[in-house]
């Protein structure tokens, strides 16, 4: 009996769909589609979040300036070579944006792995720490606080970072700025030997 109400609901709403006051109504349909077969896939923004696009804007602006820096230059030439970990980003928006974050800090952590000018210690081989970071009040991009992190893990340096938002809003238009900052810190002297801004604006803007 309810598999058979819910068919008869089901037929009722295609019928409601196809005819509306004696007129035919449009039938809308979808089908899903591959970005290597599209192209543009990934052009349009579909929310104020950041998406893919974003990500990649962020990631070759902030590692063309990490990897280009006197620091990563420096470490390159020395041996044996020091030790790095890139804990998670604080999410300081208004936004749900851990997951890209964390995408953003795996592509970090594979660059760096690729350029082996340091050794990287991955934060997935130490999962209550990581919980344990992201519960902490003192937020990880405090210079004190990435330096004892730094040293339970045992690394020379530590990756962190920020992101922060601005939302303006007026009749016609909601505008979201994100502020993306990351850094890397000396444990042992706590000193910002690299660091870099970069920025993304999302809007909503009335046809």
């Amino acid at each position: 009996m309810v598999e058979r109400a819910t068919a008869l609901a089901l037929l009722g709403g295609l019928l409601l769909s196809v005819t509306v006051g004696g007129c035919a109504a449009p039938v809308h349909t979808a089908t899903w589609d591959r970005g290597q077969d599209n192209p543009t896939l990934d052009d349009p923004a579909m929310s104020g979040r950041l998406d893919r696009r974003d990500l990649a804007k962020v990631f070759d602006e902030q590692v063309s300036s990490l990897l280009g820096s006197p620091f990563a230059i420096r470490e390159r030439m020395k041996e044996p070579q020091n030790t790095i970990a890139i804990v998670p980003l604080v999410n300081a928006t208004s936004e749900h944006i851990d997951d890209q974050l964390d995408a953003l800090s795996s592509w970090f952590e594979t660059t760096l792995v690729k350029d082996r000018s340091m050794r990287v210690v991955s934060l997935e081989n130490h999962p209550e720490l990581v919980q344990q970071i992201r519960n902490e009040q003192t937020p990880i991009f405090d210079r004190k606080t990435a330096a004892r992190y730094g040293r339970l893990l045992g690394v020379k340096y530590i990756v962190t970072g920020k992101v922060q938002d601005m939302v303006e809003r007026t009749d016609d238009m909601r505008r979201q700025q994100y502020f993306v900052h990351m850094q890397v810190i000396a444990v042992e002297s706590g000193q910002v030997v690299w660091q870099e801004s970069s920025g993304v604006t999302k809007a909503l803007v009335a046809l």
